[in-house]
């Protein structure tokens, strides 16, 4: 007997006696097709994703087209945007789940410390992230530097954490005009501080401590503007 015929029968039997003595429910079956669905759209998106990074780098952004990645993916075009609306969606997949994690990192941090305070530790935490994740950062930022398209997508991206930073800083105080104006001044400030020091991260071949270096870089800032009204 065949391995495959052997855990074919296995499995058979098995389901059998689930079934049979009341593990297996309506309720459970549903729980496990959404699951095995769920997985199925993961693996197709992640697929879209491979792809479409490597013919960006082959050909560049501008010369691929979304039937060429969906080809290259064994995938429809249908399929295609039915995860990514447009050509660029699938440049920055993990644009939105960055952000919500952003969020929750700061929000990890807001008992014990000021506003100003958790911004800069959720942003040592996304630091720490990017650590993880440094290959894929780097082909997504050689695909990009090499789009003059995509680099002015990239600033609508960078909006988006300075709005995620302000919104924080804000959430402590009254919501008083001035007080917006410094939050968003600071958001600024502090986003185009992580511009520079991931450019240096960057540059350096991604082998520094982006911890480190976002950390000693937040001292340096901190000692030129102050957290101010968010510091207290």
């Amino acid at each position: 007997m065949t391995f495959k015929l052997f855990y074919t029968t296995i499995t058979m039997h098995a389901n059998v006696f689930w079934e049979k003595y009341g593990f297996f429910t309506e309720r459970s079956k549903s729980i496990m097709e959404i699951s095995l669905r769920e997985r199925k759209k993961i693996k197709s998106r992640q697929a879209l994703a491979d792809a479409a990074s490597q013919l960006f780098l082959e050909k560049g952004f501008e010369n691929t087209t979304a039937d060429e990645i969906a080809e290259k993916a064994e995938l429809s075009r249908s399929t295609f945007f039915r995860y990514f609306k447009t050509k660029e969606a699938v440049v920055f997949p993990q644009q939105q789940e960055r952000m919500e994690r952003l969020r929750e990192l700061i929000r990890n941090h807001e008992k014990d410390h000021t506003p100003f305070g958790a911004v800069k530790l959720g942003l040592l935490d996304m630091a720490a992230y990017f650590m993880e994740h440094r290959d894929e950062l780097t082909v997504q930022r050689r695909i990009v530097q090499a789009s003059p398209s995509l680099q002015y997508r990239q600033v609508d991206f960078d909006r988006e954490w300075e709005d995620v930073i302000a919104e924080h800083l804000l959430a402590a105080t009254r919501f008083k005009r001035a007080d917006e104006h410094r939050a968003r001044y600071i958001a600024g400030a502090v986003f185009g501080l992580i511009e520079a020091v991931l450019r240096g991260w960057f540059d350096e071949g991604c082998q520094g401590d982006l911890v480190k270096m976002g950390g000693d870089s937040m001292d340096i800032l901190v000692e030129g503007i102050g957290g101010g009204e968010f510091d207290r």
